[in-house]
């Protein structure tokens, strides 16, 4: 065998064993979002403590009831949790813990609003955000530990019949413009861009104020749940990640529309 033979050869199998380890830790690192059974009987629970009627709130016609629905679940999540507490790492953030616990901060609440959204037959994903104004770069961002420097949080995104509208996970806030629109991340980072810093463009029906490093320059990414993976099982230093969700990233249409 030739020299160059043996070189491609060797190369093809070191392709193979790198594809195949990506996979494994794909698979076993791959957080579901698998709605179980306890996770409907404790989001059930979570609604009837907040006053809501579940059947009510599983059923929207058009964009008014879309918007209600979605504030409501948002409230009881928001109002279970009144604590801004984050659930310990290496053990599980499902609607049956903070059910229990009563505390919560935006990644555990992101978990649990994305569950409770689906169930009442949303389309929903989750949304990583972290703030650029002191590292002017989304990599440095993604990648620093350094809290002085990047602020992070979690919220979800919910497509409603007007498109995609994010869902704050600590106060009572979405993303309505003033004529009722919905806007997502990537609308919010274009309009924040050519908007003067004094303009505020939410509709007055939010109670709550918008996330305040959003009010600056980020990057974000979808499907990524947290840097360290200490959330989801298996709790190692792999990030925790819904594969799935995470292709979201590469669909430009998906963000924009």
């Amino acid at each position: 065998m030739s020299k160059r033979l043996s070189i491609k050869k060797t190369f093809l199998i070191v392709s193979i064993l790198f594809l195949a380890l990506f996979f494994v830790i794909a698979f076993t690192h791959h957080v579901p979002k698998l709605i179980t059974a306890e996770d409907k009987n404790y989001i059930y629970k979570i609604i009837e403590v907040a006053g809501y009627d579940w059947d009510k709130l599983s059923e929207h016609t058009n964009f008014d009831d879309e918007i209600n629905d979605i504030r409501a679940i948002q409230k009881a999540v928001l109002d279970l949790t009144p604590v801004q507490k984050q659930v310990p790492f290496f053990r599980p953030r499902e609607p049956k813990d903070l059910y229990t616990l009563r505390y919560a901060q935006c990644s555990d609440r992101s978990r649990v609003m994305d569950k409770t959204l689906r169930l009442a037959g949303f389309n929903s994903r989750i949304a990583s955000i972290y703030g650029t104004s002191k590292t002017n770069s989304a990599i440095q961002a993604f990648l620093s530990t350094d809290k002085t420097k990047v602020q992070s949080h979690s919220m979800v995104e919910v497509l409603t019949s007007k498109g995609w509208m994010m869902v704050d996970t600590n106060d009572l806030w979405v993303g309505l413009d003033k004529s009722f629109n919905p806007l997502n991340l990537g609308q919010w980072q274009n309009n924040q861009n050519i908007l003067p810093e004094e303009v505020d463009m939410w509709h007055p029906s939010n109670k709550g104020k918008i996330y305040p490093l959003m009010k600056g320059s980020y990057t974000y990414l979808y499907g990524f749940y947290g840097r360290h993976g200490y959330f989801y099982p298996p709790y190692n230093f792999i990030p925790d990640m819904n594969w799935v969700e995470f292709l979201e990233n590469f669909k430009p249409a998906s963000r924009l529309q």
